[in-house]
């Protein structure tokens, strides 16, 4: 569970230790429990998100799982949609995550897809692959001097129109992503 992963591999971090976590798995925009997420252009982003389309799209999946004789299809699309209902903003809670989730290390989380989506299996150029792993693999071979928000820009754009999952980008701290440049090492 995200607090378990926080607990585990963030907290126990010191000022100064930097980690960079990929996860390329369904639901894993918050796996480890960070309380900065990051749009494109490096501002943070508003944690609530209209989620509409998805609760309809789902509603479609489970009527048609029905009329195939799918029900076990259908209970999983109506759990998601069920779920997604009942996710609301809650202002307290982002500022008690802020408070309770901050570190002063350095960590930064990329995430194959928001937490109410799934992270696309692929076949690329004969390979199964995830998704992610193959945006982020390309992006970097593209160009390996990128600062986070162009990295997230690009891994977005690579996935857009192929893949329904929207990668994202969370952090431990408030930081400027905008400026700071990714690199393996």
């Amino acid at each position: 569970m995200d607090d378990e992963i926080h607990n585990l591999l963030v907290k126990p971090l010191p000022q100064g230790a930097r980690l960079t976590a990929i996860f390329d798995c369904c639901h894993s925009g918050s796996a480890m429990d960070l309380p900065y997420m990051y749009s494109v252009d490096g501002k943070e982003e508003i944690t609530f998100q209209d989620n509409t389309k998805e609760i309809l799209a789902q509603g479609l999946a489970t009527g048609m799982a029905l009329l195939s004789k799918r029900p076990m299809a259908a209970l999983a699309s109506a759990s998601q949609m069920i779920s997604l209902m009942g996710q609301k903003h809650d202002k307290n809670a982002v500022e008690k995550s802020k408070r309770e989730k901050t570190s002063p290390a350095h960590v930064v989380q990329f995430s194959g897809c928001m937490d109410s989506q799934t992270s696309a299996d692929a076949m690329i150029g004969g390979q199964a692959t995830g998704a992610m792993s193959w945006a982020l693999i390309t992006a970097l071979n593209q160009n390996k001097n990128r600062t986070y928000t162009d990295l997230l820009r690009e891994l977005r754009r690579l996935l857009h129109g192929k893949y329904k999952q929207v990668p994202q980008m969370t952090t431990s701290h408030p930081w400027n992503v905008a400026q700071d440049y990714f690199s393996i090492i």
